[in-house]
């Protein structure tokens, strides 16, 4: 996968959400919609440098990787309906939400973030996606840490099937 396409398809992403409940099976990968706008700080690739292995443990906070990695820096904006499709990301993202409001799914669950509120998504995490469902543009805020060499995200994984299908299923 080239890596504007990878860009294209990364999203932010949501604080392990209960797995994969529901799912029956799985359906073709999907693709962004358009209205996804990317805009790195950092520039990727390369992303900024942390070499080595790094382990912090402080303050009831624990942050720890096992060999270099790169970070980046991004801000995405998704316009009403915008759609990133459904996809993984390597390593771990931290997103906050900075105005508007996004539907993020993981798996066949779904939660609401709203302006002012923080996710984190890893690459152990079930496929997921995030949709502005709302009427107004939706910001966020995002910082990748992925192990030195790979993409920001993988657009390969299928969608889940979900019984009932998705929307159908309680909101967290």
């Amino acid at each position: 996968m080239d890596l504007k396409k990878s860009m294209a398809v990364t999203a932010a992403a949501v604080v392990a959400i209960a797995g994969t409940a529901g799912v029956t099976g799985s359906a073709f990968a999907t693709g962004p919609s358009p209205g996804i706008t990317r805009t790195n700080l950092t520039p990727f690739p390369p992303g900024s440098l942390l070499a080595g292995k790094w382990m912090v443990n402080t303050d009831t906070i624990k942050f720890q990787t096992k060999g270099d990695s790169r970070v980046v820096f991004q801000t995405v904006t998704y316009d009403p309906g915008a759609d990133s499709g459904w996809h993984l990301h390597p390593g771990i993202v931290f997103v906050a939400v900075t105005a508007g409001e996004v539907t993020r799914w993981v798996g066949c669950t779904s939660h609401v973030y709203s302006a002012g509120e923080s996710f984190i998504e890893s690459g152990q995490q079930p496929a997921g996606k995030v949709v502005n469902t709302g009427s107004t543009q939706a910001a966020l805020a995002a910082m990748y840490v992925v192990p030195n060499g790979d993409s920001l995200a993988d657009a390969s994984p299928p969608a889940p099937v979900c019984t009932g299908g998705p929307g159908d299923d309680d909101d967290d």
